[in-house]
């Protein structure tokens, strides 16, 4: 466990709660569209993100998030505020110089538009800069600048930037899409990460190695084990 990662981490998550409780406009909005604000908190995905490159003599095996994606707060001055009043003041980028923001005007894939969202991304990895190809150069040019760009990703690119073990097929809501299933790690009672599969995916068990990665970090840190938990969407 690295003792200033835990810090900045513990440090983020008490500005979440407080910005949330700071933002109840926002909460009540997105809980009448179907949300659970009180899963709308992004510390373990920033978490996931730092331990995706750790320079620790661990053997075992670490995540492999090149980026977090931030999407649920619809206008921009949320995004904002959010990156101010949590992200910058936890002393993240600080702390990590490789670890950089960008708000994205829009971000697409066949299945989905967020306009606008907030990527968090290790700058230094390899992963990041290939898949992206020649966006990396925008995206890091544009850091901490108002031009904002619009990004568009294949749905398998998308999922292995954000790691995640299976991606959600291209077209989705197409006749021919695969039932596809909900899958969630939690902490306690609160969501950490989730990200859909289908049934024929699940047989294969990939999901079960990626969430004993996830869970051993929530271990190292909190000595909690995660809960990994399959629902119908």
């Amino acid at each position: 466990m690295n003792e200033k990662r835990l810090q900045i981490i513990e440090k983020l998550l008490l500005l979440e709660i407080n910005w949330w409780k700071s933002n109840c406009q926002l909460a009540d909005e997105l809980t009448k569209e179907g949300y659970n604000t009180n899963n709308l908190l992004f510390f373990s995905e920033i978490l996931f993100l730092l331990e995706s490159f750790n320079d620790s003599n661990d053997s075992k095996r670490s995540p492999e998030k090149s980026m977090v994606l931030i999407s649920e707060f619809k206008d921009e001055k949320f995004f904002k505020s959010y990156l101010e009043n949590v992200l910058i003041e936890s002393g993240l980028f600080r702390e990590y110089s490789n670890i950089r923001y960008q708000i994205i005007n829009c971000l697409t894939t066949t299945n989905c538009q967020f306009e606008p969202a907030l990527i968090v991304y290790n700058s230094n990895s390899m992963k990041f800069q290939q898949l992206l190809g020649s966006s990396i150069n925008t995206i890091q040019n544009n850091t901490q600048n108002d031009q904002h760009f619009t990004l568009e990703l294949k749905e398998i690119v998308l999922s292995q930037l954000l790691d995640y073990p299976y991606p959600l097929c291209e077209n989705y809501n197409s006749d021919n899409s695969p039932v596809m299933l909900d899958i969630g790690y939690f902490f306690g009672d609160k969501l950490v990460t989730s990200y859909y599969l289908s049934n024929e995916q699940l047989q294969t068990r990939k999901h079960i190695e990626h969430f004993q990665i996830y869970s051993r970090i929530f271990i190292n840190y909190f000595n909690i084990p995660l809960k990994l938990k399959i629902s119908n969407i």
